[in-house]
């Protein structure tokens, strides 16, 4: 399960199935479990790559596309979400 509490966020703990994103005084909060999740894609402006943000859309199985915009380190967040996934995955097939 993924969690992100802030727009700067850089943790992911599978135990929680929480996505919060913090923009302002709002909140954007997505719930999907690890193993619904089919891609993630990041966008990444070169003004964001010099400054290391950009946004994440997160898609699911049912075709559900939730995107977090200003996002630090979009490509890391990516790589252990991905992580995650394949270790959950990994559980699964034993």
């Amino acid at each position: 399960m993924l969690l992100c509490r802030t727009a700067a966020c850089g943790d992911i703990k599978s135990d929680v199935d929480d996505t919060n994103v913090r923009k302002g005084l709002s909140w954007k909060s997505l719930e999907m479990l690890l193993n619904k999740i089919e891609g993630i894609q990041v966008n990444q402006s070169i003004f964001g790559r010099l400054l290391g943000f950009g946004s994440i859309t997160v898609t699911g199985t049912g075709g559900t596309k939730d995107p977090f915009h200003n996002i630090a380190a979009p490509f890391e967040f990516r790589k252990k979400a991905q992580e995650q996934i394949a270790s959950v995955q990994n559980l699964e097939n034993r």
